[in-house]
C-alpha cells in the first residue's frame, strides 16, 4: 500500500486530528468560612416544647380520672370540667407548631382525638330539634335555690308561659310552698306532693293529672320523693331528685352512696328521675346510673353542649347539673334550658311520650 501522500496512486489520505476546545467548569462561589453548627431545636423551641408535653399529660390525666371511681372532692371537680379541656389542648397544639416537634404533633393529636371521641357521644347535635305530639307530657324542673333565688311570683310566670304537666322542684322551703299554691297560675295543679314541711330544704312534686300514691324516702342526708302520675297515657312514676354537692370532702361519700341508692331503682315499669344530680355525664357515678336502663332527654334531643350551673354564660358549656332521666319506655320529644330567674341553676323543659303511644 503506498501511503505516500505525493503520490498520485496513492488511494488513503492522512486524517487531520482537531483538538477539541477545553471546556471550563463553571466557578463554584464561595461562601465563605464555614458556618458553625446550628442546632435543631433553639431555646424557645425547648420552651414551648416542654409547654406543650405539660399540657399533654395534664389533659391525659384528666382523660383517665374520668373513667375511674374518684373520691376525693377536688377531683370530682376537675373531671366536671372536662369540656374545658378544649383550651389546653389548643394551646398545646400551638406549643406543637411553634417547637417543630414531630412527637408534640402525634401526642397531641392523639389526646385531642380521644376528647372529641369522649365528648361527640354525650351531646346529640343531629335530629336535636324538637317534635310534638298530642299525647306529649311537659314536666318541668327547677331548683329554685331556697331563701336567695326564683321567688314564686318568677315561678308562677314560667309555669305560664311554658304550660308543663308536671312540675318538681328542689330547694323548697315551707314559705315558698305555701305562696306558690296559692298562686292563681297554679290553679290547675290540684294533684300536690312536698316534703317542704318536714325539711328546712326539701322538694316538690305537682301534677295536673291525679297523683295515686306518695312515697318519701330517706336519700343520703336528705330525701326523695316518688309520685304515681295517673297520666291519660299511662301511669308512671315521677321521683324528685338533689344529690349532696360533693364540693368538700365530707360530702363525697354521702353523695357516691346517693348513686349506689338510685342504681337499684327498677326500670322495668315506666319511671322519671329529675332534678339537680351535682354530677354531669363526665363523672363515673353518673355514667353508671346510666347504664342500668336510664336515659338522658338532653343525649337524646339536646341540641349540643350546654350547662345549667352558673347560669351566667361562659364561653364553654362546663356544668350539666340538673337532668331528666327516662326509662326505655318513653321517648324524648325535645328538651329546653329555660332563662333563670333568681336561682342559679338554669330550669330544664323536658317533653317525651310514651314510646309505643300514637298520636290522636
Amino acid at each position: 500500500m503506498n501511503l505516500n501522500p505525493n503520490d498520485p496512486r496513492s488511494t488513503e489520505r492522512p486524517r487531520t486530528i482537531t483538538p477539541k476546545p477545553t471546556q471550563q467548569l463553571p466557578a463554584i462561589p464561595s461562601s465563605g468560612p464555614p458556618k458553625a453548627f446550628e442546632p435543631r431545636y433553639k431555646p424557645h423551641h425547648w420552651l414551648f416544647m416542654v409547654i406543650g408535653w405539660c399540657l399533654v399529660l395534664f389533659c391525659t390525666w384528666v382523660l383517665y380520672l374520668r373513667y375511674q371511681p374518684v373520691s376525693g372532692s377536688l377531683t370530682i371537680a376537675l373531671v366536671g370540667l372536662f369540656p374545658a379541656l378544649v383550651v389546653p389542648l389548643t394551646v398545646a397544639g400551638i406549643a406543637a407548631l411553634i417547637s417543630r416537634s414531630p412527637s408534640l404533633r402525634v401526642g397531641t393529636a392523639a389526646v385531642a382525638a380521644a376528647f372529641v371521641f369522649t365528648v361527640n357521644p354525650f351531646d346529640a347535635i343531629i335530629g336535636c330539634q324538637a317534635t310534638t305530639s298530642d299525647d306529649q307530657i311537659k314536666l318541668l324542673t327547677a331548683n329554685v335555690l331556697v331563701g336567695d333565688g326564683t321567688t314564686p311570683e318568677d315561678f308562677a310566670e314560667t309555669v305560664f308561659l311554658h304550660q308543663p304537666d308536671i312540675i318538681v322542684l328542689q330547694e323548697v322551703n315551707w314559705q315558698f310552698y305555701d305562696t306558690l299554691q296559692r298562686h292563681p297560675n297554679m290553679s290547675s295543679f290540684t294533684h300536690r306532693s312536698s316534703d317542704a314541711s318536714e325539711y328546712p330544704v326539701g322538694l316538690l312534686v305537682w301534677s295536673r293529672w291525679p297523683i295515686d300514691q306518695v312515697v318519701g324516702e330517706p336519700f343520703g342526708e336528705s330525701s326523695k320523693i316518688t309520685a304515681t302520675v295517673m297520666s291519660p297515657y299511662g301511669a308512671f312514676d315521677v321521683s324528685a331528685i338533689h344529690t349532696t354537692a360533693p364540693s368538700q370532702p365530707r360530702n363525697v361519700q354521702p353523695w357516691l352512696g346517693q348513686f349506689d341508692q338510685l342504681a337499684t331503682v327498677d326500670v322495668s315499669t315506666p319511671k322519671v328521675l329529675a332534678g339537680d344530680f351535682n354530677a354531669t355525664e363526665d363523672h363515673y357515678p353518673f355514667r353508671t346510673l346510666l347504664g342500668r336502663g336510664w336515659s338522658d332527654v338532653h343525649d337524646n334531643k339536646g341540641c349540643g353542649p350546654d350547662s345549667t350551673w352558673p347560669t351566667r354564660d361562659l364561653p364553654i358549656a362546663i356544668y350539666r347539673l340538673d337532668h331528666v332521666l327516662l326509662t326505655d319506655h318513653f321517648e324524648t320529644l325535645g328538651v329546653q334550658l329555660l332563662a333563670p330567674k333568681g336561682s342559679d341553676h338554669k330550669p330544664v323543659l323536658a317533653t317525651f311520650r310514651f314510646a309505643d303511644s300514637t298520636e290522636n
